[in-house]
This record gives C-alpha cells, structure tokens and sequence, in this order.
C-alpha cells in the first residue's frame, strides 16, 4: 500500500509540474505543485498509518 501511494504520489507531481506551468506563472506553478505534492502524500500517509495501526 506504501509503494501505491507512493507511486500515485509522484504521478500526480510530475503531472502538476507539466501542465500548472501552461496555466500561470512558472515559479509559481511549481511552489502549487510541491505544496500539492506533500499535501498528497501527507494525506496518505496519514490514511495509511490510520487504516492500519
């Protein structure tokens, strides 16, 4: 489950970091998508460490 979330994580980052730089200000796209990213993976970490303690 670790390695899922994990993989889905990055997807997600590398897809944020290919399309947020068309829709605004590059800098700033990239400070959205590591903030999303570590949002997303603090969410599963937390759902993990819950469902299975």
């Amino acid at each position: 489950m670790d390695i899922i979330s994990a993989v889905m994580s990055f997807l997600i980052f590398i897809a944020l970091l290919i399309f947020l730089p068309g829709l605004m200000d590059p800098g700033i796209a990239y400070i959205i998508a590591i903030v999303i990213f570590i949002a997303v993976m603090s969410t599963a970490g937390y759902l993990i460490n819950t469902k299975f303690a």
